[in-house]
């Protein structure tokens, strides 16, 4: 184990790269079983995180044009994942919905014993250290969403550039 600080840090580095590496490998591989792409599963991960939300709201969250959510929403709705219901606030938009029964009957299948593994884990710590865990994930996701909204500008102002001649 890392004596001091600066030994601490690097290692930290080096498991957050291998955590994201890993975690790429992880939900590939559960998608390959499923037979679904790693978008149709993250669409299904989006939900379960969000609730039902609209078809634009869904496109905005998994990066997507609409159009391409129109496609991933009918695979998804085919296979009985999702359901698509009226917006009750306004008629002409899509409510996009987990059916909750599908995914308990298949939930296994497609996360495998996350859930239990997961568990068993955090059974190794206390209220504090789960606390420091928590904490640290929430700031590792506001500064990853950040830095994603920061290059995803970047490449919209680049894109939007004007050639000069």
């Amino acid at each position: 184990m890392p004596a001091d600080r600066d030994d601490l840090l690097r290692a930290l580095e080096a498991e957050g790269r291998r955590s994201t590496t890993d975690g790429v490998h992880f939900m590939q591989a559960i998608a390959e079983r499923s037979g679904m792409s790693l978008t149709d599963l993250q669409c299904l991960n989006i939900l379960a995180g969000t609730g039902p939300i609209t078809a634009g709201q869904l496109a905005q969250e998994m990066r997507l044009t609409t159009g391409a959510i129109t496609g991933l929403v009918n695979r998804l709705e085919k296979a009985g994942y999702v359901r698509r219901d009226k917006d009750p606030a306004d008629g002409r938009r899509a409510v996009i919905s987990l059916v909750t029964e599908a995914m308990e009957r298949d939930g296994a299948n497609l996360l495998g014993p996350r859930d239990q593994i997961m568990e068993t884990l955090f059974d190794g710590y206390d209220e504090r250290e789960l606390a420091v865990i928590l904490d640290f994930l929430r700031r590792t996701n506001a500064m990853r969403e950040a830095e994603t909204a920061r290059i995803r500008a970047e490449i919209s102002a680049k894109m939007n550039e004007q050639p000069t001649y």
